[in-house]
C-alpha cells in the first residue's frame, strides 16, 4: 500500500513538474524518495496539490453553471450530448479532487509527524535513507 502512495505522489508530483511549479519549490525531488522528504517539502507538495484542487472545483463551478443553463433553456442543446460530456467530466475532477485531498491528508501527516519528532531523529532518518 505504501508503494502505490510513493508512486501516486511522484505521479502527481511529475504532473506539476510540466507546469514548472515545483520545479522551483523542489529542485532536489527527483533524487529523493518520499520518505527522504523533509516536513517543509510535504507542506509544499500538500499547498501544490491544494492549489491544483482549488483549480478543479473551479473548473466544476463553471460546468455546473453551464449545465445549469442548458437545462434551464433545452432548446438550445435539445438532445443533451454537451450537458451528459459535462457531467461526464465534472465526475472525473471530482474523482481527481478526491485523490488529490488523499494526497493533502497524507503530506500534511507526514509533515506533522516529522514536527513531532526531535530533530536528531529527522536527522538520523535522512542519513539512514540515503545510506540505503
Amino acid at each position: 500500500m505504501k508503494g502505490i502512495t510513493v508512486l501516486l505522489t511522484n505521479v502527481a508530483i511529475a504532473s506539476l513538474l510540466g507546469c514548472g511549479q515545483i520545479n522551483v519549490l523542489l529542485p532536489n525531488l527527483s533524487s529523493q524518495t518520499a520518505d527522504e522528504w523533509s516536513a517543509e517539502e510535504h507542506r509544499v507538495a500538500a499547498d501544490l496539490f491544494e492549489e491544483e484542487a482549488a483549480r478543479l472545483e473551479t473548473k466544476m463551478a463553471y460546468l455546473d453553471q453551464r449545465v445549469e443553463r442548458f437545462t434551464k433553456k433545452p432548446y438550445l442543446e435539445p438532445k443533451g450530448f454537451r450537458r451528459q460530456g459535462w457531467k461526464r467530466l465534472m465526475g472525473t475532477y471530482r474523482g481527481k479532487i478526491a485523490d488529490l485531498r488523499e494526497q493533502i491528508a497524507w503530506h500534511q501527516q507526514e509533515a506533522e509527524r516529522f514536527n513531532a519528532m526531535p530533530p536528531s531523529d529527522d536527522i538520523e532518518k535522512r542519513k539512514e535513507g540515503k545510506k540505503g
